[in-house]
């Protein structure tokens, strides 16, 4: 109903897992949600479809959808935001440095990249509670470049195991909204906190954050396409997404290579930066308008997700307020923050499918 992109029942079934594991937290707690704070959280969610809650409500019922269900989705991310608040709130200082530097940021002034490296530790079903332990343990422990280098040739599932998961300088404005937000607070020599996504989760060292350099734009909007090829990551399904790279110059041209009847896939979205998923977000920040990437498969391994750039919009530059770029530091933070505590309870949880 929502347009959600991605296999919708894997999300689903890892959607439900982590609402368990925030409301064993709420419970352990003690945080209880008010009839009031629900009413207000199904408003602002209803919202987002532009319906007021009674039709929203209606539509779910249109589609089989118990009211209950939708119920339990946001009494879980209520108690999970009391949770994390309480437990990391005091925790989380922003500097008026950093709020400086995201203002910067925010309105082009400098051009902000950064210099990365990755670990990226695959999170199917038979592997996903150790490769997060590990990536917990790895964020934690590997303080210098040439730990994490040696690391990430090692473990690392990325194709850039070979260089020590070194990436290329990064505009910042490129990067997933939360993840530029994060990078604003680290320093080089930094990792960050275990990021999940739907097929990977992943740790990245800060080598080197600059500014000054030639102004960069923010994004506004990314104009991708998606071609999904059966056969995930096999070398059938290698050498059809090479003959189609040879064949399209540009996306126009995607179109005509995925006729109606092709079993290959192909979808074209313009999307603010943070309804992009994060892990195509991560590839498209990467790429030029025209490039392509072939490194993400879709969450069941079913399918390879080829992507190409289409373009980016700028972003209409609005006045900023010091509170507000300081609410969004703090926020990035405390979900990051957030994040790796989910990962903790999942890693010593025992989930049971029925």
């Amino acid at each position: 109903i929502l347009n959600t992109p991605g296999d919708l029942l894997a999300q689903a079934r890892e959607g439900l897992i982590e609402d368990r594991l925030r409301m064993q937290a709420a419970r352990r707690f003690n945080v209880t949600v008010a009839p009031e704070d629900m009413e207000s959280e199904l408003a602002r969610f209803a919202a987002r479809v532009n319906l007021p809650p009674d039709r929203f409500l209606a539509s779910l019922a249109q589609a089989g959808v118990d009211a209950e269900t939708i119920n339990d989705f946001l009494e879980a991310g209520i108690a999970w935001s009391v949770v994390t608040n309480g437990l990391f709130a005091g925790r989380i200082q922003v500097t008026e440095a950093e709020i400086d530097r995201a203002i910067s940021q925010s309105q082009g002034q400098n051009g902000l990249r950064v210099l990365l490296n990755e670990i990226v530790l695959p999170i199917n079903p038979d592997i996903r509670d150790e490769n997060i332990a590990l990536a917990e343990e790895f964020s934690r422990t590997l303080r210098s470049v040439a730990d994490f280098e040696q690391t990430a040739r090692r473990f690392s599932a990325s194709r850039t195991r070979r260089n020590g998961g070194r990436l290329e300088w990064t505009p910042l404005s490129n990067l997933p909204p939360e993840i530029a937000t994060l990078m604003l607070s680290l320093s080089p020599g930094d990792n960050t906190p275990p990021l999940t996504l739907p097929n990977a989760v992943v740790i990245f060292k800060v080598r080197d954050l600059q500014e000054g350099g030639v102004g960069q734009e923010r994004v506004g909007a990314l104009d991708y396409a998606t071609v999904r090829i059966p056969g995930g990551q096999s070398e059938a399904a290698r050498v059809q997404a090479a003959q189609i790279i040879a064949d399209a110059a540009s996306c126009d041209d995607l179109f005509a290579l995925a006729p109606d009847n092709s079993p290959v896939g192909l979808s074209r979205d313009v999307l603010p930066p943070q309804q992009v998923p994060t892990e195509i977000a991560l590839e498209l920040a990467r790429m030029d308008a025209g490039e392509t990437s072939t490194a993400l498969t879709s969450a069941d391994g079913q399918n390879m997700l080829m992507l190409m750039l289409c373009g980016r919009s700028p972003v209409i530059e609005e006045d900023v307020s010091r509170e507000d770029i300081a609410r969004q530091l703090r926020n990035g933070r405390m979900q990051s923050l957030g994040q790796s505590f989910l990962a903790e309870l999942r890693a010593d949880a025992e989930i049971n499918f029925r």
